[in-house]
């Protein structure tokens, strides 16, 4: 079982991503939604089972830095960043680009492209 915790303020967004996933994964995967920042940073306070965090960047209270800073300081869980602007945006992101489990789609994305970032973090990243 995978659990993933996708946080992007526009629940379209939120809704396609769990959907792709569920159509790849069926049952094997559990999805669990943050409509912001600051939901995300507490959702990730109070469980410790995510395999991946899916995050947009521009959300209202916290933004995806305040997601990706939390994880990085006390889970680091695979984390994709969804932007528009991937390449500016992980500029604020410390360390981001050297860690091989964090990625980067770019608003908007190719369903394909999103399902071989899930796959290789979900098949790849937990061997050895």
């Amino acid at each position: 079982m995978k659990n993933v915790l996708i946080c992007d303020d526009e629940s379209d967004i939120r809704d396609v991503l769990t959907m792709i996933l569920e159509i790849e994964f069926g049952e094997q995967v559990v999805v669990t939604h943050a409509e912001d920042g600051s939901v995300g940073v507490e959702m990730l306070k109070e469980k410790n089972e995510f395999d991946l965090i899916i995050c947009d960047m521009n959300m209202p209270n916290q933004k995806g830095v305040a997601v990706y800073n939390y994880n990085e300081s006390n889970k680091k869980i695979p984390f994709i960043l969804l932007s528009a602007d991937c390449h500016e945006d992980t500029k604020l992101f410390n360390g981001f680009n050297d860690n091989e489990t964090n990625s980067t789609m770019t608003k908007p994305w190719k369903e394909n492209e999103f399902l071989d970032k899930v796959n290789l973090i979900f098949f790849q990243t937990k061997a050895g």
